[in-house]
């Protein structure tokens, strides 16, 4: 058994950090991880998640606003940061609103829902984001990454952000 005390808000954590662990305990114990439980609480701290919503404290009695939601509108900077990493270079949210009909007719053109939805959904289903990085083109043009991160797709974007970009790797 793995103990992972992760983050109760599951921001970006997850699935990452349990499909590592998994990894390493399989290559190095030679055995397989048949399950994974979440518990995105933490009691002592007041935080926990409902409906990928995280309350803090009090939020939800205080009529917080849970959507994530600031009008549609995103600062010039730092909209887009899930633990440290901002996803900027390959999201945009009018790119994302006007390519994919299903989540525009779900969030209109609430950025930070359609933000929201990439980093929860979009990410994982390979959904393109931007114009500026397309993930079958990197794959496609970056066997070196494909050997090392087989299918774990959302390694593809972290990687571009830190280090495909500034060294010109070709992503569309």
């Amino acid at each position: 058994m793995i103990v992972s005390r992760g983050d109760s808000t599951l921001r970006g954590h997850y699935p990452l950090e349990t499909e590592l662990l998994a990894r390493a305990e399989e290559k190095h114990r030679g055995r397989a991880v048949d399950g994974e439980i979440i518990c995105p609480y933490f009691k002592e701290g007041g935080r926990f998640t409902i409906g990928n919503v995280h309350y803090v404290k009090y939020g939800k009695a205080e009529n917080r606003k849970a959507t994530g939601s600031n009008g549609g509108n995103q600062g010039s900077t730092g909209s887009y940061v899930v633990d440290g990493v901002d996803y900027s270079a390959v999201f945009d949210a009018d790119y994302y609103y006007a390519h994919h009909k299903d989540v525009a007719n779900a969030f209109g053109n609430d950025k930070q829902a359609l933000f929201n939805h990439f980093m929860n959904y979009g990410i994982n289903e390979g959904r393109q984001a931007s114009e500026e990085f397309n993930l079958d083109v990197y794959k496609a043009n970056n066997a070196d990454l494909v050997n090392t991160f087989g299918d774990d797709t959302r390694t593809y974007y972290i990687h571009y952000i830190k280090y495909g970009k500034s060294e010109n790797r070709k992503s569309h």
